[in-house]
């Protein structure tokens, strides 16, 4: 599992470190909040999301905006600064 402590390098990563650490909450909690009721399989996608993986994160990226408290249009340019890195590495 992600350790939300030690942010991945990568944009959407970084942005769900920084902002579940300001905000106090645990892996477990983040993924409740984005409206998981089975959390062992939010915990999978929330690892798949810091790894860069979109496709099967969509549910986890719609909940994120308000489980984190910021926007949509953050969450989105974490999201588009991650898939540019990706696709430059």
């Amino acid at each position: 599992m992600t350790d939300l402590a030690q942010p991945s390098n990568l944009p959407i990563g970084e942005l769900i470190s920084r902002r579940s650490h300001e905000l106090g909450i645990g892996p477990s909690e983040l993924v409740r909040q984005c409206g998981y009721k089975n959390i062992d399989k939010g915990l999978r996608r929330l690892e798949e999301l810091c790894r860069g993986e979109f496709q099967r994160t969509r549910g986890l990226i719609s909940g994120l905006p308000r489980a984190l408290g910021v926007t949509v249009d953050v969450v989105q340019k974490a999201i588009d600064d991650t898939a540019k890195q990706l696709h430059e590495a």
